[in-house]
């Protein structure tokens, strides 16, 4: 029986890409709300440091457009939790432990 090819595999992920309907109201959110970093922000994106992994926050290509994404974060600071707790309950997109 032939083995698989085993010469390529992931490591680990670089960037997660979050696609946004409101770029300013989110880079605050994740700023001042969730306490992350920022690393820098262009015309229609922002990017974040979230414990050595990228995520970048943009907007749609098209105007219109809908996309759906949940990020499962492993600890939010308590003395974030409560905010946290109330922007999921808004958006259901931030899953938290």
């Amino acid at each position: 029986m032939a083995q698989p090819d085993t010469s390529f595999g992931l490591a680990r992920i670089g960037q997660i890409a979050v696609t946004v309907g409101n770029l300013e109201r989110a880079v605050t959110f994740y700023r001042d709300t969730l306490g992350m970093p920022l690393l820098f922000q262009v015309p229609n994106m922002a990017f974040f440091d979230c414990g050595g992994i990228r995520l970048m926050l943009s907007l749609a290509e098209k105007q219109g457009e809908i996309f759906s994404s949940v990020i499962y974060y492993k600890s939010i600071r308590s003395s974030r939790r409560t905010k946290c707790c109330r922007h999921e309950e808004s958006s259901s997109r931030l899953s938290r432990t």
